[in-house]
């Protein structure tokens, strides 16, 4: 009981910084979907932090919380653009793929996605 209390607690601190559900659901088949990204395999660092090197930097997706990750390509994290607080994703697939999509984001001509996440590159 007082485990389920604590995790209630925290996941309403940080519920504003959470991503929503159907846009994660919609990153992870989009990534499973594609051919090339299906494939790709995230290498272990230890329990709890993953990483991919792509041509536009290293993703990392490390453990937050019980069930919820972050995200970050090389050390700029991935955050909410409307308060710049870091987007907190609920699974590791949804992080995974969360990751790998806005992998090209801010690279040339490559626009921001238009779901509100954005590195912080500064």
């Amino acid at each position: 009981m007082a485990r389920q209390k604590l995790n209630r607690i925290i996941r309403n601190a940080v519920e504003d910084q959470l991503i929503d559900q159907a846009k994660l659901n919609a990153f992870v088949a989009a990534v499973a979907r594609h051919p090339k990204t299906s494939k790709l395999r995230w290498r272990r660092l230890y329990r709890g932090s993953y990483e991919l090197n792509t041509p536009y930097g290293t993703l990392h997706v490390d453990a937050y919380f019980r069930g919820c990750w972050t995200a970050t390509r090389d050390t700029a994290p991935l955050v909410h653009a409307r308060n710049n607080e870091e987007a907190i994703i609920a699974g590791l697939p949804e992080a995974k793929a969360t990751a790998l999509l806005h992998a090209a984001v801010g690279f040339g001509n490559r626009a921001p996605l238009d779901d509100g996440l954005a590195w912080r590159l500064f």
